[in-house]
């Protein structure tokens, strides 16, 4: 959908792909059914390795570049499985000619939400022209794994801070989204540490984490001075006060998010980022 803002180059995988094009951008994943016990959602917004596959692309932009993001359209199809390498062209030529034919009749039924791909007739795309490093996304890919359902839970709410916050009206949803991310951070750090250390603390974490970046990028106390922007976001009435609105500014958002990929980054792959002051 053109209300993203996409990589000028993208993986292309086996099993999972990212096709940038100008007229119509979408993706490709093999996937299996997740079946869990209690486990049951009516709208699920993208399946794990659409997760695996945007996490890999929104995550491999370096500090300083900007970022990027996709906005789905709820408009995809299964096909049967027949071996598809998602790499090949002339595959994937195929299911745009499926897709395109999907999106015109289901145009139809979203005709009040539906904004157009320019292959029919909607506004151009928007392209980070520094979003262009596919090794980073692959090894960033190949390191998420799917059966760690904290992860994926995590990078989803992360992706989908992006969405919200691209309207005006749901800055608060958006920084919420973002502080589900966090809590996934500190969730795993926290599941690596007691590997080594008995019943580990919110500090433990923050310290974890700072002194892997050894630099005032993830400060000491990073869990404990989100907690206040979290608290008024959430709760209506708290102990920082009673608020017509949640008393959140632009940046509440903005810092969050580049500390988050930087977090997200170094948990999945190991790569630690280097400090950038910049926006």
């Amino acid at each position: 959908m053109p209300l993203g803002f996409y990589p000028q180059k993208a993986l292309n995988l086996p099993n999972s792909a990212f096709v940038i094009d100008k007229h119509l951008i979408f993706s490709v994943v093999r996937f299996n059914v997740v079946e869990l016990e209690g486990y049951y959602i009516e709208r699920e917004w993208i399946i794990p390795e659409e997760v695996q596959l945007l996490s890999a692309v929104a995550l491999a932009v370096e500090d300083g570049y900007g970022k990027v993001y996709a906005y789905p359209f709820p408009v995809s199809f299964k096909i049967e499985d027949k071996g598809y390498d998602l790499s090949d062209k002339d595959t994937l030529k195929e299911f745009r000619k499926a897709l395109l034919k999907r999106l015109k009749i289901e145009k139809k039924r979203f005709w009040q939400t539906f904004v157009p791909p320019p292959a029919l007739g909607g506004p151009e795309y928007q392209f980070n022209e520094n979003a262009n490093d596919v090794e980073r996304q692959t090894e960033i890919h190949n390191s998420i794994d799917l059966n760690d359902h904290l992860l994926i839970r995590g990078l989803g709410a992360f992706l989908k801070g992006d969405l919200l916050f691209v309207h005006h009206f749901f800055h608060t949803e958006a920084c919420i989204s973002l502080h589900i991310a966090m809590e996934a951070t500190l969730q795993i750090i926290l599941r690596r540490l007691k590997s080594t250390m008995q019943n580990p603390s919110n500090k433990d974490a923050s310290k974890y984490l700072c002194q892997a970046f050894q630099s005032k990028y993830i400060p000491e106390n990073y869990f404990e001075d989100y907690y206040r922007d979290r608290i008024v976001a959430v709760h209506p009435s708290n102990r920082f006060g009673t608020f017509p609105d949640a008393p959140l500014a632009a940046d509440d958002f903005y810092d969050l998010y580049k500390q988050l990929r930087s977090a997200y980054d170094f948990l999945v792959t190991g790569n630690i980022r280097e400090f950038y002051k910049g926006n």
